[in-house]
């Protein structure tokens, strides 16, 4: 397995193309890709079907994939303004790749196609709706695929798609994100083989001698214990240890440092451990959603999710320096006792970068302390895919890095 990377900052389209292309083929030594991905920023979205073309006839043998993005990130550098084009090809030997779109109508089919029928008992829906997904993604569970995603940020319930390839895949791994080069509906383009997209999901479906694996940065830290949710509404929190969940939070917002003042007002959110066989429960082991509102009449939060009793919750801030410990942390662990990785793309939230940091290429930089001179591409997009304690959700203001390997150097 051989990844390469590049990036260009050519104002000219065609040049831009060129310039990445040649670039690629210096770094696989002109061998050709089995697959190339591709994000676009700055004026070249505009041209999206057209640039398409011209890569897919630099490297006719390979699968394109790729998306318009506000800024794209290639070679250590993370672009944050202007027009940008990155790329990243990869030579897949013994690799099996299976591509395949998913519109916004047929999502909706495929996510409800069973609730129809009152008759048939939750077995017989789960096993359909894991029949009808394999289908269509061609690919059956026991090859364990790794799945890239990318989607459209105006498509309706993005979740969805996740929601059935995780119980279609349960051992997969879910990477990706949601594209951002246009804030209005029909015109962010989703690039996949020789066709481009304006709405929906696009998907690669990755099997044989290749392994995904994936690190999710939150960029939040905790504040206050963990308790537990003791009674709840749908997605609010009625109850926390007995307690009115605003009492809690003015309790635990009064004992915080001065300096986490300015975060309890703007940076707040809510962390939910989603391994409830856990006894204890670390940093990483909570899916961060935000904070929406609370109910003057019983002291109750509403949150960005669906909640249950006697599930675990700690409250959660969220700056450029917790981001930062958390990410460096994060790669620490990942990289400890492995084998090198051969490639790399990162889908970072447009809520990061400077703004976040106050510097330039944090993230990236990040990695290759951590990992070394891997390959990278990327973007910033509108949501962020990976995995929390094993099962894929869309996140915000996160960092999702996906790594790739071939399975005989994989720890497994």
């Amino acid at each position: 397995m051989i990844w390469a990377s590049s990036l260009s900052l050519q104002s000219d389209s065609q040049l831009a193309v060129r310039e990445t292309c040649e670039a690629i083929r210096i770094e696989l030594a002109s061998q050709a890709p089995d697959l190339v991905v591709l994000f676009l920023s700055g004026q070249h979205t505009a041209r999206a079907s057209e640039l398409a073309c011209m890569v897919a006839s630099e490297f006719p043998q390979a699968l394109l994939f790729g998306c318009t993005a506000r800024n794209v990130i290639g070679t250590g550098r993370e672009t944050e303004e202007g027009s940008a084009l990155a790329m990243a090809a990869a030579r897949l030997p013994n690799a099996t790749l299976a591509p395949f779109a998913i519109s916004g109508p047929e999502l909706q089919a495929l996510s409800s196609f069973y609730s129809s029928d009152p008759t048939r008992d939750a077995g017989d829906e789960r096993g359909a709706e894991r029949k009808a997904w394999r289908m269509r993604i061609g690919v059956e569970d026991c090859d364990d695929p790794g799945l890239l995603l990318l989607g459209d940020p105006f498509s309706g319930d993005s979740e969805a798609i996740m929601r059935g390839l995780a119980r279609s895949y349960p051992q997969s791994v879910q990477v990706g994100g949601l594209a951002s080069g246009s804030d209005q509906p029909g015109e962010n383009q989703l690039i996949l083989g020789d066709k481009v997209y304006s709405d929906g999901f696009i998907g690669v479906a990755m099997t044989g001698d290749v392994v995904l694996e994936s690190v999710v940065s939150q960029g939040c830290r905790s504040v206050g214990p963990p308790m537990f949710v003791t009674a709840s509404k749908g997605n609010q929190i009625v109850a926390l240890d007995g307690r009115r969940p605003i009492d809690v939070l003015e309790e635990i917002a009064a004992a915080a440092p001065a300096a986490d003042a300015p975060l309890f007002r703007g940076s707040l959110f809510i962390g939910i451990q989603m391994d409830h066989r856990k006894v204890t429960v670390e940093e990483g082991d909570f899916l961060v959603r935000n904070l929406l509102g609370a109910e003057p009449a019983n002291g109750g939060l509403f949150v960005g999710a669906e909640l249950v009793e006697n599930q675990v919750v700690q409250f959660h801030l969220r700056d450029g320096e917790s981001a930062s410990s958390e990410l460096d942390e994060r790669l620490s662990n990942y990289a400890a006792g492995r084998p090198p990785v051969s490639g790399s793309l990162l889908f970072s939230c447009l809520g990061r970068g400077r703004g976040m940091y106050g510097v330039a290429n944090h993230d990236s930089d990040a990695l290759r302390r951590h990992l070394g001179n891997v390959p990278l591409a990327g973007f910033f997009g509108n949501g962020e895919i990976g995995p929390i304690s094993g099962r894929p959700y869309l996140h915000g203001y996160t960092s999702a890095f996906g790594f790739f390997r071939s399975r005989e150097n994989s720890r497994d």
